[in-house]
């Protein structure tokens, strides 16, 4: 009988979950307001409660772009420390 799966010992490419919440949380209150806007705009999202997903949950394997964006925002108030990580 023909084997119908493929018995491989390699591991599939892991998802990797981007979370900007630990930037998020160095910005002043002052600001706070202004960078939920610009990320918003960022992220092309326009629900503040899937912003909120997205903050507390994380990004799964995020754009090039989208990593920039975000980055840049946080780097043009002083934030250099903004991304964590972990296996989705």
């Amino acid at each position: 009988m023909e084997q119908m799966y493929n018995n491989s010992s390699e591991k599939a490419i892991a998802k990797i979950r981007y979370k900007f919440r630990k930037g998020y949380q160095q910005v002043t209150l002052s600001d706070k307001k202004e960078v939920h806007r610009e990320l918003m705009q960022a992220l092309g999202i326009t629900d503040r409660a899937y912003f909120y997903q997205m903050l507390n949950k994380g990004i799964v394997n995020i754009s090039l772009p989208r990593y920039e964006a975000i980055t840049h925002i946080f780097a043009r108030r002083g934030i250099t420390d903004v991304w964590t990580t972990e296996e989705a």
